[in-house]
């Protein structure tokens, strides 16, 4: 299999170690030259198994001899809509992109438009669908009060996570924003000052009876912690530690509602999201070889949890965001 990787930062060479079974040849797409030697040692590290092959631009990589197999959009949102149009162009047609796929809602529409006009496979990597333990709770079935609250975490590179995740464990058609508003001072990144976050708050409902509220607090620290209710069962995710608090009702209990707390055990489940991010590109690739599943949400379906993430953003009253 021939890959194609734009984009060589800290996504990037994770993505790289996803490729360990390839058994075939990487494309590195990035215009920074310092990067090149970091990514032969990254690949070196990993054992890679494959040739490594390195670009400055788009316009270098020889599509005219390579039949790529699939490419990975792993650089910043900005610019991304030009880089997924030249690598449809070139007819490939499964690509795996990061989140938030774009800086703008028109600009990710368009993605989508030129997926469907190009029959391209995409998938996105929002990876708290592939973790076990919200698989329980997804089956368990709603509908699920869920609250995400922290410092700087950012409403957009982190906080469309927790839309994505909030549409599918309630697996929602349909969602709409019931309140948002965004802080005045914003969220640096540490992709430098070209990009920034936001801060604020937004409550989102969803048509089985589940709702989410985020929180993001642009001038602290504070590490996210998510609660998650649902009938019978509260769950406490502390993201530092990597815990979850599970509170569960004995379903034998004849104590009505308003005994809050009554007959509920408590137990802590511990690796709830330990994850090595470069595990799911693993598997990406051995689904494109047809050895397994993938979990990872088509492009139709990351589409509600991005349009839910700019109606929350466009409260600013701007429509272009420099999220990374």
């Amino acid at each position: 299999m021939n890959i194609l990787l734009i984009g060589a930062g800290r996504m990037g060479l994770r993505h790289l170690r996803g490729l360990t079974d390839l058994g075939g040849n990487v494309h590195v797409v990035d215009l920074r030259p310092e990067v090149e030697e970091e990514i032969h040692s990254a690949a070196e590290k990993y054992q890679l198994g494959s040739e490594i092959q390195f670009h400055r631009s788009l316009e270098k990589v020889p599509f005219e001899k390579v039949k790529f197999d699939g490419a990975i959009l792993s650089a910043t949102a900005r610019g991304r809509l030009e880089r997924f149009v030249e690598v449809a162009g070139h007819g490939i047609r499964n690509v795996l992109i990061e989140k938030p796929m774009e800086q703008s809602r028109t600009r990710f529409r368009k993605i989508i438009e030129v997926a469907r006009k190009n029959n391209v496979q995409v998938r996105c990597d929002h990876y708290r669908r592939t973790l076990p333990f919200f698989a329980g709770l997804r089956e368990e079935g709603g509908p699920f009060h869920i609250s995400v609250s922290g410092g700087a975490f950012g409403l957009a590179v982190n906080g469309v996570h927790w839309l994505d995740f909030a549409v599918w464990l309630s697996q929602a058609k349909k969602a709409k924003m019931l309140f948002g508003e965004l802080d005045t001072k914003p969220i640096g990144s540490g992709r430098g000052p070209d990009f920034r976050d936001f801060g604020g708050q937004g409550l989102f409902a969803f048509e089985d009876g589940s709702r989410l509220f985020l929180s993001s607090s642009a001038g602290s620290s504070a590490p996210v912690v998510a609660t998650i209710t649902q009938p019978g069962k509260l769950y406490i995710i502390d993201q530092e530690k990597d815990l979850a608090i599970t509170y569960e009702r004995n379903p034998a209990s004849s104590k009505p509602a308003y005994l809050y707390g009554a007959d509920y055990s408590r137990k802590e489940v511990s690796g709830i999201e330990r994850t090595q991010l470069w595990e799911i590109t693993k598997r990406w690739i051995r689904w494109l070889k047809g050895q397994g599943e993938c979990h990872l949400p088509s492009l139709d379906e990351a589409r509600l949890g991005h349009e839910l993430l700019f109606d929350l953003l466009e409260t600013s009253g701007e429509t272009l965001f420099p999220i990374t």
